[in-house]
């Protein structure tokens, strides 16, 4: 009896490999993949090949994140290159055509790892990201990114930490902000569209802290950055950037300008 349960269940994985291998094509697995993205993302594939075992392996994946409604473009928003990224699909979502992918990939010498569904669904934990391999147009430096991404329907909730970071100052939209001063960065936001709404997100540095919040919509930036300087960095930044001192060891900087 055992024997016989052994034997049909390696028949039946059998089947089902064949049938992987050859009744369902690689580009219907790529429509499904690219089904699960935001409608603003813009998602590249190249080289993706099945495996056995229900694998399916991808050479590169180029995603771009537009920060407006204008198509996505590395000056504009966010771009991410993942290397050698493995996906195993859920076998019963293959059988009911809504496919439920378990991915895992490499970003230079950090590793990302989660899963895309169907109707936008998205769990998505990433460590070790060097901020130098996301190109973006606004954060300059050096840092190391940890984030998890949760979401559905095109509501993203996304939590991060940039730490052992080195930032460049920011000297655009007519304001300057004084980022060598950071080395560290938490805190979350939301992503429902193309809006972006920036929650609880703080800033630390040597004698310094700060808080940023506001909003991001159509690429159009509308924020509030705090500064909180210790007493013997206060006079410092009094000298640095006058025009934004409140009171002592209090400066609000508002960032206000397309991205």
């Amino acid at each position: 009896m055992i024997k016989r349960l052994i034997l049909s269940f390696i028949a039946l994985l059998l089947i089902m490999e064949g049938i992987w291998f050859i009744a369902i094509p690689e580009e219907f697995l790529k429509e499904k993949i690219l089904s699960g993205m935001p409608r603003n993302w813009d998602l590249h594939l190249e080289g993706i090949r099945k495996g056995p075992f229900f694998n399916i392996s991808v050479q590169r994946v180029i995603l771009t994140v537009p920060w407006g409604k204008e198509a996505p473009a590395e000056a504009t928003g966010l771009k991410l290159t993942i290397d050698e990224l493995r996906a195993v699909p859920s076998l019963t979502s293959l059988l009911t055509g809504s496919v439920r992918i378990k991915i895992k990939g490499h970003i230079e010498n950090g590793r990302i790892e989660g899963i895309l569904g169907p109707e936008g669904i998205i769990e998505l934990k990433g460590e070790g990201i060097r901020l130098s391999s996301l190109k973006q147009s606004i954060l300059k430096g050096e840092g190391v990114l940890s984030l998890s991404a949760t979401g559905h329907g095109g509501f993203i909730e996304v939590l991060f930490s940039l730490s052992d970071s080195r930032f460049e100052p920011i000297s655009r939209w007519g304001i300057y902000i004084p980022m060598n001063l950071i080395n560290t960065i938490r805190g979350g936001l939301i992503i429902r569209g193309r809006d972006i709404s920036l929650e609880s997100v703080s800033l630390s540095g040597k004698d310094i802290y700060g808080r940023l919040k506001g909003n991001i919509k159509e690429g159009y930036a509308d924020l509030v950055l705090e500064l909180m300087p210790e007493k013997g960095l206060n006079t410092t930044l009094a000298l640095l950037i006058p025009r934004y001192m409140v009171s002592p060891g209090y400066f609000k900087i508002d960032i206000k300008g397309a991205l």
